[in-house]
C-alpha cells in the first residue's frame, strides 16, 4: 500500500514538472512572437505603413477599429505616448472606441 502510494505521488510530481516545463517554453514562444510583431506594428505606425499595420494586427479587435481613413489617429495616440502625454493618447483611444489602455502604474507603458 505504502509503495503503490509513493510510486503515485513521484509519478504526480513527475507529470507536474513536465507540464511547467512545457508550460514555460510556450510562453517563451508566444513572447518572442509578440515582441517581433509588435516592433513591427511600431515601426508600420511610425512609418505611416497602414497596409503591413493591419496585416500584423489581422484578427484583433484594433483591427476592426482602425481603418485607413483614421490611421493618423493611431500615429498621433503612438507620439503622444512616445512624447509623455498620456492624456491626449487616451483623449484618442476613447474617441476610437480602444478603452482605457494603459493607466499610470502600468509596467508596459515605458517600453514604447
Amino acid at each position: 500500500m505504502n509503495k503503490t502510494i509513493m510510486g503515485v505521488s513521484i509519478a504526480l510530481v513527475a507529470l507536474l514538472f513536465i507540464g511547467g516545463v512545457y508550460a514555460y517554453q510556450n510562453n517563451i514562444d508566444k513572447n518572442t512572437t509578440n515582441n517581433v510583431n509588435k516592433a513591427a506594428g511600431q515601426s508600420a505606425v511610425e512609418s505611416g505603413d497602414y497596409n503591413t499595420w493591419k496585416t500584423l494586427h489581422e484578427g484583433t479587435r484594433m483591427a476592426s477599429v482602425i481603418t485607413e481613413d483614421n490611421f493618423y489617429l493611431m500615429q498621433e495616440m503612438h507620439e503622444a505616448m512616445q512624447s509623455g502625454d498620456y492624456e491626449k493618447a487616451q483623449e484618442i483611444r476613447s474617441g476610437l472606441g480602444l478603452g482605457r489602455g494603459m493607466q499610470k502604474n502600468c509596467p508596459m507603458r515605458n517600453l514604447g
